[in-house]
This record gives structure tokens, C-alpha cells and sequence, in this order.
């Protein structure tokens, strides 16, 4: 069973679902009016929280709620965006705006489980900036200027 949906800025914009795969975000739709791509999560999600670290690694919780429809990150000219169906799952949506098509290529990650190799993967999104902004429903929620890593995480 797929575990979290973490959101987060570590160089550009990394999304994975822990023990998930969310690949179809690496067909990105080139059209002009597209410049897209979307996947299904497998877990059922109910949380998000937004957390921001600083330069001293202090952490702040911006936002921990429960989720209600909907949320958008924003990241330069990149956004991602996240609407949880009426099964819990989250479709998930890479998109660019001002012509801009995102860049998402495929992380992988060796995860030792006893005497089993696995690997988990994180789709990141090459051609993004920090995470500036995150709206859950209709609220706004900017990261303060001092922050020096963000995260969502769905849970």
C-alpha cells in the first residue's frame, strides 16, 4: 500500500509517493495549451501539512489541516497541483504556465528491506524554482523568505 505524498524543494520541486509510482508525470503533453501531465496516487490521503525550515533548522508548520477538496504549489513559471477524489486518492498535475513546459525526469532510490532491495522513486521537476507559495482550497499560504527547504506532505 503506497505511503505519503511528499511535495518538496530540495534543488527544484521533487513529488514522491513513498512506496507508490506516479510515472505517468513523466508524459508530459507538449501541446501549446497543455504543457501537462497528471497520475493517480494509490493511497487514500485525509492531511496535508506544509513545513518550512530555516537557516538555523528551526521548522515551522504552516498549515495542518484536514484536506478538504484541492491544493497548488507554486514554484516559478512550474506549478503543481493536487485534487483528492471521492476515493481519497489525490490526482496529481504537473503543469508550466507562460508556455512553459515542465521538465520532469525519473529519481531512483535504493531502500534496503531486510535481506529485499527496492527502489524508490521521485519524479523531479527539473526546470522549477523554490517553492514560493502553496494554496489549499482558496487560501493563500506564502513561504517566508528565510526558509531554506519546504515541504507538503499528503498523509
Amino acid at each position: 500500500m503506497p505511503g505519503p505524498v511528499v511535495i518538496d524543494d530540495g534543488g527544484s520541486i521533487q513529488i514522491e509517493e513513498v512506496d507508490g509510482e506516479l510515472d505517468k508525470l513523466l508524459m508530459v503533453d507538449p501541446s501549446p495549451h497543455a504543457h501537462k501531465s497528471s497520475d493517480l496516487t494509490g493511497g487514500k490521503y485525509t492531511h496535508i501539512a506544509v513545513s518550512c525550515m530555516d537557516l538555523t533548522g528551526a521548522v515551522k508548520q504552516l498549515v495542518p489541516l484536514s484536506l478538504n477538496t484541492n491544493f497548488e504549489v507554486f514554484a516559478g513559471q512550474i506549478r503543481v497541483e493536487g485534487k483528492v477524489i471521492a476515493t481519497g486518492e489525490c490526482e496529481i498535475t504537473v503543469h508550466g504556465v507562460g508556455g512553459v513546459n515542465p521538465e520532469v525526469k525519473i529519481k531512483h532510490r535504493k531502500k534496503q528491506q531486510t535481506l529485499v532491495e527496492t527502489y524508490r522513486k521521485k519524479y523531479v521537476v527539473t526546470n522549477a524554482l523554490e517553492i514560493e507559495k502553496v494554496k489549499i482550497n482558496t487560501t493563500d499560504y506564502e513561504i517566508p523568505d528565510d526558509t531554506t527547504y519546504t515541504a507538503v506532505i499528503l498523509s
